[in-house]
């Protein structure tokens, strides 16, 4: 008897847990001070995204305030994108807003406003008043690093 209550007893864990994760797709209110990492396809790291603040909204959305994300892409390099305010939608994986945003590369300042950034295609779109800056090293004309 003891083996089929041991049993029964895991059942109940089991199905406890389940009940916990499918409910916390459904969790509402603000998170303060918070970093969180995206992964790309394979699972690997592909952003890390800080917020002051993070609300949950209803439908699969998140308004995070003071964003700061720190893309990894691909071939090495770091892009880091900033904007005071950003929409993320748990539902494609993409962050949009409508503010201005500043996006730092390697020797390269874009800044605009709107943004819509699609992680699975690895791709950020800059929505109007677009401004490029190549960033050179006074000393030797080469670009900044």
């Amino acid at each position: 008897m003891s083996k089929y209550r041991s049993i029964f007893i895991v059942f109940c864990l089991i199905i406890s847990a389940m009940h916990c994760f499918s409910e916390a797709s459904d969790l509402k209110g603000v998170l303060k001070g918070f970093v969180f990492e995206l992964p790309n396809q394979e699972g690997a790291r592909a952003a890390l995204v800080k917020g002051e603040t993070a609300t949950v909204l209803p439908g699969g959305f998140i308004e995070i305030d003071k964003v700061f994300t720190r893309i990894f892409c691909e071939d090495g390099r770091e892009v880091f994108v900033t904007s005071d305010t950003a929409l993320f939608d748990k539902n494609n994986g993409e962050v949009s807003t409508e503010v201005p945003v500043k996006i730092v590369s390697e020797g390269v300042v874009i800044t605009g406003t709107g943004m819509l950034w699609r992680s699975n295609k690895q791709l950020i779109e800059i929505k109007e008043n677009v401004k490029v800056e190549c960033v050179f090293d006074k000393k030797d004309g080469q670009l900044w690093e």
